[in-house]
């Protein structure tokens, strides 16, 4: 069965849709993109010994930015989704609203 469009949707449907890309958005941001971040601010911190990182590759550095890039894409894409859902009951809540 093919999805309808968020134009096609009842209100109903829009808010229960926003709320599960909310918890997918935030689910994704608990564990991958914050820890992700975490991890790449830890690699290239110095330590209390040295100034600069010296031992690290720079195959490592680029494979977790890399990671954090790909995990900031996804975050994106479940961002303008929610957005799309949030303008779509905005308007929709209007219109009942304003409905006489």
């Amino acid at each position: 069965m093919a999805s309808r469009s968020i134009g096609q949707m009842t209100l109903r449907e829009m808010l229960t849709d926003a709320e599960r890309i909310t918890h997918d958005l935030v689910d994704h941001l608990d564990k991958n993109f914050i820890p992700r971040s975490r991890q790449l601010a830890q690699l290239v911190a110095p330590t209390e010994s040295e100034s600069f990182v010296g031992d690290i590759a720079d195959i490592t550095v680029r494979n977790h930015a890399s990671k954090l890039v790909d995990s900031e894409d996804f975050t994106e894409q479940l961002y303008e989704k929610l957005a799309k859902y949030c303008h779509s009951i905005d308007g929709s809540a209007s219109r009942i609203l304003n409905e006489d």
